[in-house]
């Protein structure tokens, strides 16, 4: 009597046929992990340091021994989490800028202006900035920047020369105003609070100047950072159109 001949597919399953169970498609025992599949069969699996020897066999292991069984890995802390979603600032250390920072700052700026740009398209923000026109700044202006290490993430400008754009009659009367202009922050460390920690700085260095209040002007538009400005306790002074740009006034008196 010939034997008769089994499909390679099913070579597994016969044993299984015999005593009365039901074989599990191919797909589904693709789709699960291999892991699980043998802790249901009883097979003890090598198991990490720290588990217990019932780990694989009770489905109400500890977290740790869940993530190991399906080959996921335990949730950690990262620097990006804090409450309510936002991420974590990163230490920033602050000093003036030297000639040598022309070209960081130079590239900062254009890569910021390319991602507003981009994200609300062409104006008055994409504008660029060149290398001799970033080592002009430091002429007429005392520019800080901020620094992660190596790194260069936030540049300003404050200065005692007032912009084209600001009209003073909308600002408080004091003696020695500052303005505040060319503040960028790094594009990847965006939404990180590198900005407030470079406006606290600012107003460091301006109560030793020293000046009596910090003014400036933010586009009206979807890409001006108004709102950001009066989140770090700036008041909003005025509105006006300057050469067919919308722009609010902002100021923040010094103790």
């Amino acid at each position: 009597m010939r034997r008769r001949r089994v499909p390679r597919s099913q070579k597994g399953t016969c044993n299984l046929r015999r005593a009365g169970h039901r074989p599990r498609s191919r797909r589904t025992m693709l789709l699960r992990p291999r892991s699980v599949a043998l802790c249901h069969r009883g097979v003890t699996l090598p198991r990490p340091l720290g588990l217990s020897s019932t780990s694989c066999s009770r489905p109400s292991a500890t977290p740790l021994a869940r993530c190991w069984i399906s080959r996921t890995p335990p949730r950690t802390r990262s620097r990006n989490d804090s409450k309510g979603g936002r991420r974590v600032s990163v230490p920033l250390k602050f000093r003036d800028a030297t000639l040598d920072d022309v070209a960081v700052i130079a590239g900062l700026q254009n890569a910021a202006a390319g991602a507003l740009t981009a994200r609300f398209g062409p104006g008055h923000w994409s504008s660029l900035v060149s290398e001799r026109g970033a080592a002009l700044s430091q002429r007429h202006a005392r520019v800080r920047v901020g620094r992660d290490g190596r790194r260069i993430l936030t540049v300003l400008r404050l200065a005692i020369k007032k912009p084209w754009a600001i009209d003073v009659s909308f600002f408080t009367p004091v003696k020695r105003p500052l303005y505040l202009t060319g503040m960028a922050v790094s594009v990847s460390h965006q939404r990180q609070g590198l900005g407030r920690l470079a406006l606290a700085d600012a107003c460091t260095v301006a109560a030793d100047w020293p000046a009596d209040a910090i003014r400036l002007d933010a586009y009206d538009a979807e890409a001006g950072a108004y709102g950001f400005y009066a989140r770090c306790g700036f008041a909003e002074r005025g509105y006006v159109v300057y050469k067919g740009t919308p722009l609010r006034y902002y100021e923040r008196l010094l103790p």
